[in-house]
């Protein structure tokens, strides 16, 4: 999150949760824009976990059990997480080449030691086509989210394989037949229509806080018009959490507190510490603005989220404990600081006022 000077501050954006979007990886649009998603990315979870999915036979034994053909990994294969349907893989084979479509959560809360703890309902699938096979692996990336993220899966026999994404625990495979589908998404008319208009006003909230010139009032200006409404939905729902709204309307709304007034974010704050603690929110999300709420009262920050912008340049809000602040944003699998200082500096180019031609 960034503010402008010591003098004059704001709400800026910048979230690495930001869903939002799939967690998978971090973009510069998904630091600056959203301040995960996933994809990956969205949410992160706090020990113990949900519950992990199973080691692969693959990866305890150190290589595969058996010697697999290299057209008979085609066909559909699936992954279960908490009893789940957690991803979707379709294998084609024609020609000498590997194509096919792999199906994923949008958001996934990753726990400290790298398993995926929970995700959400939404679902994207990404085509892929080319796939190169090499050492018995099946090695591929794919456009999804507008992203391009890379697998390898290894099959360890007929009806068994492993898949994994970079930088994640891989996940067990196994056959399934063209019947099994992700189920839809149910909520009700009432949160259907909170969904919507979560989207709305972030899609307003953004629309200020991007281009090459930002300007600090029209800023202001949006938040103070959705104040009474983010006030409105806490009162009705308490913190939305991600099994009432959904893990994108969560976000959405945790996205607005962030850039509300500091006496409305000290008042959410302990509820969204809750909300994380029932897994039930983003830990990620709750780093954010603990910091801001730090920065606010004149304290030093925990994760290192909050950045002043100073002559049109990122810099840092004091931290404690600077010396574990790598070791802290590690846990909650956010990126180093320094590489996310770094991805602020335009944003805060914009922040500049423009000078008389």
């Amino acid at each position: 999150m960034i503010r402008q000077s010591s003098e004059q501050s704001y709400s800026g954006v910048g979230n690495e949760s930001c869903p939002l979007r799939p967690v998978w990886r971090w973009t510069l649009a998904a630091l600056v824009l959203c301040v995960a998603l996933g994809s990956l990315p969205a949410a992160w979870a706090i020990p113990p976990h949900l519950g992990s999915p199973a080691s692969s036979s693959a990866e305890q034994n150190g290589a595969r059990k058996t010697a697999v053909p290299a057209h008979e990994p085609a066909g559909t294969w699936y992954a279960k997480l908490n009893g789940r349907l957690f991803a979707l893989l379709f294998l084609a084979y024609r020609g000498g080449q590997f194509s096919g479509e792999l199906t994923l959560p949008q958001f996934v809360s990753i726990g400290v030691d790298g398993y995926v703890e929970d995700f959400g309902r939404a679902v994207e699938t990404g085509s892929f086509a080319g796939a190169v096979l090499k050492h018995g692996r099946i090695r591929f990336s794919m456009e999804r989210g507008g992203n391009r993220d890379s697998f390898e899966f290894t099959p360890d026999s007929r009806n068994r394989a492993i898949l994994q994404a970079v930088g994640l625990h891989p996940w067990d495979l196994r056959r399934g037949g063209s019947a099994l589908r992700f189920p839809s998404p149910s909520y009700s008319p009432q949160i259907v229509a909170l969904q919507h208009k979560l989207t709305r006003m972030v899609r307003s909230d953004q629309a200020v806080r991007t281009g090459k010139q930002i300007d600090p009032k029209a800023m202001e200006a949006v938040d103070a018009r959705h104040r009474a409404e983010v006030m409105s939905i806490y009162k009705k729902y308490g913190w939305p959490t991600w099994s009432l709204v959904g893990h994108h309307a969560a976000h959405n709304y945790w996205l607005l507190v962030q850039h509300q007034a500091p006496a409305i974010q000290r008042e959410l704050l302990p509820s969204l510490r809750r909300a994380v603690a029932a897994k039930e929110a983003s830990p990620q999300d709750y780093a954010y603005l603990y910091d801001r709420v730090m920065v606010g009262e004149g304290k030093p920050q925990r994760w290192g989220t909050q950045v002043a912008c100073k002559e049109g340049k990122p810099v840092l809000d004091p931290v404690v404990d600077p010396a574990g602040l790598a070791a802290r944003r590690k846990a909650l699998h956010m990126g180093p600081e320094g590489e996310y200082v770094k991805m602020l500096d335009p944003m805060c180019r914009a922040m500049q006022p423009q000078r008389p031609k």
